[in-house]
């Protein structure tokens, strides 16, 4: 019983594993994408699997994304410069799953100076991530206030338009 107790107290004193999601400065007009840091993985060679959450600007009274936020599964392969998307999961306004189904999963050349770009230079050069993101703190916070501003915002578009 005691070696119970102990083991039990000794759980409890653990911190809880978590994602370590960091906010990126990438395109911050249209929305918040982070990365998780923790997510990132080396899949075979010098491939990278890894998570990112895209949570879109809600402008209040102005048609939204047509969801609260979006997570993805990616993977990018360094050398190549090439990634695609492995895994998409939209949350709508009651923060209900959707899994996207996902037709075409090859490795396309990335485009200069676009998201994926970004990525790259955030999941190839770890020596650049202090400078591409920050820690996003409370994300279960962050991710709540989402989904509660885009319910309203699809509330107050109902009103206006008198529905």
């Amino acid at each position: 019983m005691r070696s119970f107790l102990f083991g039990l107290a000794l759980l409890s004193s653990m911190p809880a594993l978590a994602s370590d999601w960091q906010s990126t400065y990438y395109n911050t007009r249209k929305g918040s994408l982070l990365i998780d840091k923790d997510s990132i993985a080396e899949a075979q060679g010098s491939v990278r699997k890894f998570w990112t959450l895209f949570a879109p600007r809600v402008t209040v009274g102005q048609p939204g994304e047509g969801y609260a936020y979006h997570k993805a599964l990616r993977q990018i392969d360094c050398a190549s410069r090439t990634s695609s998307l492995v895994r998409s999961i939209y949350h709508d306004e009651s923060n209900v799953q959707h899994e996207a189904k996902i037709d075409d999963k090859a490795m396309r050349d990335i485009v200069p100076d676009s998201e994926d770009d970004y990525l790259w230079q955030y999941v190839c050069k770890p020596e650049r991530q202090d400078k591409l993101g920050i820690a996003t703190g409370n994300i279960s916070q962050f991710l709540d206030d989402q989904v509660k501003f885009t319910k309203e915002n699809l509330l107050t578009l109902k009103r206006m338009q008198g529905k």
